[in-house]
């Protein structure tokens, strides 16, 4: 992708990988990124502290939802069978890892903190998921797009885990560009191109 867009673009790109959502923030904040793949909630907070200007979103960014993972041998068929065990958000910043599923909880009047014996955050989604699978929580809330693709590419096995609730969708992810890139590079990179 990075070398069709250097061609596309006519200019020199550079690749940089962050650690997580947090090193993500710091390094659009810092100038160091451009033109970043950022979560809701790092969107939000990009946009408020730094001015990012959303870009592109996919067709399934738009309808994203999150899966409550129980192991297949942990009783309970809904979240509410899951009171006083132990839980695992993902990351603190990840919209659909935490925010979305900490909003679907109170929606049905669940307060993590006081309804869980334990919460956790694991950091990452397929964490989350192996966190489940391996009996370290006993409840889960990951991203259903990463999770299906866990099941689909063998990461996962289909009985290793098994899905207790998927929330309703909502926005998740979106490219997003600094501010001070012009409107006429903004425009270059989000045009997809006619092919004959």
């Amino acid at each position: 992708m990075l070398a069709y867009l250097a061609e596309e673009l006519d200019t020199k790109l550079e690749l940089k990988i962050p650690e997580d959502y947090a090193d993500l923030l710091e390094l659009f904040g810092e100038g160091e990124i451009d033109v970043g793949y950022f979560g809701g909630v790092t969107f939000v907070q990009s946009h408020m502290k730094h001015g990012a200007v959303p870009l592109v979103m996919r067709d399934v960014d738009a309808k994203f939802t999150t899966y409550f993972l129980a192991g297949p041998e942990t009783p309970g068929a809904a979240v509410a069978n899951f009171a006083g065990r132990a839980f695992a958000f993902g990351s603190d910043l990840s919209t659909s890892g935490h925010l979305m599923p900490r909003y679907f909880l109170q929606e049905v009047g669940i307060a993590p903190e006081s309804f869980f014996g334990a919460v956790r955050y694991s950091g990452a989604h397929d964490r989350t998921a192996a966190w489940v699978r391996d009996g370290v929580v006993d409840l889960g809330a990951a991203n259903a797009e990463i999770v299906d693709n866990m099941l689909r590419d063998g990461r996962l096995a289909p009985d290793a885990v098994r899905i207790v609730w998927e929330t309703p969708p909502y926005t998740d992810y979106v490219w997003a560009v600094r501010p001070g890139l012009s409107k006429a590079f903004r425009i270059a990179l989000s045009v997809r191109p006619e092919r004959s």
